[in-house]
């Protein structure tokens, strides 16, 4: 599955927040759980990964779809970024204008991530 380009991620958003804005008005049994598995397996890559974190975030109104949206972005990221490329992604997006949803993401990052041994340190137990 391709990414979304940045284009067309404009043009699902709008179609995202008709359809939440349907499904809400209208009560449509199914609907709802249809758009977040869907929101789940989204395309994602490092050019829109934090547009479409920052689109989730204007939909606090549905924190069903806020939330799935967002964490949909965080695995993206747990799963494409070592914590050295997390760094330098966050300082990257200093003064962009979206940094508190890159702060939402990396703390969703971090809570993704198996906590480290309080023995030996890693992330995986050395000692068993």
């Amino acid at each position: 599955m391709s990414s979304i380009s940045q284009g067309k991620f404009s043009m699902l958003s709008s179609l995202l927040n008709n359809i939440v804005n349907l499904a809400e008005k209208n009560d449509i049994p199914g609907l709802m759980e249809v758009v977040k598995t869907q929101l789940e397996i989204i395309p994602l890559d490092m050019e829109v990964v934090v547009d479409v974190a920052h689109t989730a975030t204007h939909f606090t109104q549905v924190p069903a779809i806020s939330s799935t949206l967002l964490l949909s972005c965080a695995k993206f990221m747990e799963k494409n970024l070592t914590p050295a490329q997390l760094l330098r992604f966050a300082t990257d997006q200093s003064g962009g204008g979206q940094e508190s949803t890159v702060l939402q993401l990396l703390a969703l990052v971090r809570d993704l991530r198996p906590p480290r041994c309080s023995n030996c340190k890693e992330d995986e137990c050395l000692d068993g």
